[in-house]
């Protein structure tokens, strides 16, 4: 005779017996009082899981609340939901696009047919609040992929059509609030109510969708403005458009038919142009511009860029002296580590700044280091 019970770990060590087919909310519901933050997903057998799952057999499970990674990404994937279910339910004939990540926020772009306008914004926000305040279920439907695709077509989704039929997946989660459907491929949380702090922040021509940090997930950060990052993003958009690949799926469909040669050249060719304008300009302010700085996380191509702008600049009769921060890395041994003990080279502090500074003004007052 099968047990009608299951055991489970939690990552205090704590072992609880539970109803088969317990649902996660319920449990996390009874372990709430051990988190500081909402608990919004969990990690069954190390395998991320909505709260609307439920345990059939023994497992071990770790609660994901506000304060990890993972959670505050559900929360924002969440968040990001209930603004698009906000908007069809305010704006039917509307399309509210989520562009990229702006300011510590989501910028995102809401065609009305006519020029959006901060009302507009403040009515797409205080409807976001009534939604969360109705404390609404957002339900995943598990359906054939194929019958996904008829429903979002019926809908006018037309982009998350070619991207499903791109999908090797026999079945995809579509998920509701209300009568608003959508795909997403992530968790969400269970409802709506857990979606308190949030603010939509008018920004032209569209709007930034404003979240908490997993750091402090009661408030908001601050609002820091990044216009020049900004503008960069509409440029993209704007080639993504005139390319006929400002999304995923056409992306994918450039690959699949051999044609992402073309994109790629546009983008060199795009890219090297603006090496040039960047080295004339430091030509015709040769008497101020002493120090040009290049800054992304590793990988990112620095030291490529820096290459071709030293490149350019020579055209222009300049010649750098590349200096990498790499030569000025403290001993392994003072290196910070992160939350996996993991060594943290992006870290500020595994660079030995006071050398690097110091070298700095030595150059500049004409010196040799």
């Amino acid at each position: 005779m099968k047990s009608s019970n299951v055991k489970i770990q939690f990552t205090n060590g704590e072992v609880g017996e539970y109803d088969k087919g317990s649902s996660l909310l319920d449990i996390a519901r009874e372990r709430a009082v051990l988190y500081t933050s909402p608990i919004v997903a969990a990690k069954v057998n190390n395998e991320i899981k909505d709260l609307q799952s439920r345990v059939d057999s023994d497992c071990s499970i770790d609660f994901l609340d506000l304060q990890t990674e993972t959670g505050i990404k559900v929360y924002e994937r969440s968040l990001t939901f209930v603004m698009i279910a906000a908007a069809k339910e305010l704006f039917p004939n509307a399309t509210l696009t989520v562009e990229h990540s702006l300011s510590k926020g989501l910028y995102c772009e809401l065609y009305l047919g006519r020029k959006t306008e901060r009302a507009d914004i403040a009515q797409l926000e205080g409807r976001m609040r009534e939604i969360v305040a109705e404390d609404r279920p957002i339900v995943r439907k598990t359906m054939p992929r194929e019958e996904a695709i008829r429903l979002l077509e019926a809908d006018g989704q037309v982009e998350h059509v070619r991207l499903l039929k791109q999908v090797k997946r026999e079945n995809v989660s579509v998920y509701y609030c209300g009568q608003v459907f959508d795909y997403f491929y992530g968790t969400m949380t269970p409802s709506t109510g857990c979606l308190q702090v949030f603010e939509l922040t008018f920004y032209e021509p569209g709007l930034i969708l404003r979240f908490p940090e997993k750091e402090r997930p009661a408030v908001l950060p601050a609002f820091i403005d990044q216009p020049k990052l900004a503008q960069i993003f509409l440029e993209a958009e704007r080639w993504g458009k005139i390319l006929d690949c400002g999304y995923v799926a056409a992306l994918n469909d450039f690959i699949a038919t051999n044609k992402i040669g073309d994109i790629i050249r546009v983008a060199e060719a795009l890219h090297e142009k603006k090496l040039a304008q960047i080295a004339d300009f430091i030509a015709g302010h040769s008497d101020q511009v002493r120090v040009i700085l290049i800054a992304g996380p590793s990988s990112s191509g620095k030291t490529t860029f820096a290459r071709r702008l030293d490149i350019q600049l020579r055209v222009n009769g300049i010649r750098p002296v590349p200096i990498s921060l790499d030569d000025y890395f403290v001993d392994r041994e003072h290196t910070p580590r992160d939350e996996n003990g993991d060594y943290d080279f992006e870290a500020l502090e595994a660079i030995d700044l006071e050398l690097f500074n110091r070298h700095l003004i030595q150059l500049l007052r004409g010196e040799e280091v």
